[in-house]
């Protein structure tokens, strides 16, 4: 499948589930994706294990050190 038809599906993709998937040399809030990937783990390492959203089952912890566009 030629790449324009993958990001046109894509696109349509994005528009029906409403969420937008950005490509890995893309800008998303004026920062590089690999910004956003390295603020992750440094958010992700700084939470303790008893209130990290990733081992929360209900969402109770799920704005844990949240802090601007995320």
């Amino acid at each position: 499948m030629p790449y324009d038809q993958k990001l046109k599906e894509s696109e349509q993709y994005n528009r029906d589930f409403g969420f937008t998937l950005h490509v890995i040399n893309s800008l998303i809030y004026e920062k590089p994706y690999s910004d956003w990937t390295a603020q992750w783990w440094k958010w992700a390492n700084s939470i303790p294990k008893e209130v990290h959203p990733t081992y929360d089952d209900h969402g109770y912890n799920c704005q844990v050190n949240q802090i601007g566009p995320v």
